[in-house]
């Protein structure tokens, strides 16, 4: 396709928008579809809101917490501000902890709270259609150990593509008291 040729489809579609809009014709478009972080704790799928995180980093240097909780991972510095550590997936219940040097750091957006979760892979930005979604309980293949941690915090499960993508409802989790008792 030529850029003259691209140009004229443009200006088509402009006119026609144009005496659309002069008949008071409106164009309305329904999406059940919502903007998630996707990311992955050994194996399982998980989305939150996309706009309560504010980065992602691959996790550097981290200084330990003594005392505190084993989900408590300890502090990162990032760009001069402090960041807590939270491995999810052992606040969580799962068997096994990220590992520190593999895993990404989603750095979350909170008013009062400077605070990163650890994951195993962050798959970024995607777009879960809830569609006729209503589905909490866990699956067939869900461990009820962590299940039952995140249970509160848990939202409806989206099925695409074959893969079961649970949303945790984040800034329910950082409200959380078990999130704010580390030790």
């Amino acid at each position: 396709m030529s850029i003259s040729n691209a140009f004229q489809i443009l200006s088509n579609l402009q006119q026609q928008a144009i005496a659309s809009n002069e008949l008071g014709e409106r164009l309305v478009t329904h999406s059940s579809a919502s903007r998630g972080m996707g990311f992955i704790i050994n194996g399982e799928r998980f989305f939150c809101d996309a706009d309560l995180v504010r980065e992602v980093a691959v996790p550097q240097d981290l200084i330990p917490v003594p005392q505190s909780k084993a989900w408590m991972r300890g502090i990162f510095n990032s760009k001069g501000v402090l960041f807590s550590v939270v491995d999810l997936g052992m606040l969580a219940g799962m068997d096994r902890p990220v590992v520190y040097q593999r895993g990404h750091l989603m750095i979350l957006r909170h008013a009062s709270r400077q605070c990163s979760l650890l994951v195993n892979r962050v798959v970024g930005f995607r777009n879960f259609d809830f569609a006729g979604v209503g589905q909490r309980e866990p699956d067939a293949q869900t461990n009820e150990q962590w299940w039952e941690s995140l249970s509160a915090f848990m939202g409806k499960s989206v099925h695409e593509g074959g893969e079961t993508w649970r949303y945790i409802d984040i800034q329910k989790l950082i409200d959380s008291e078990v999130f704010l008792e580390v030790q």
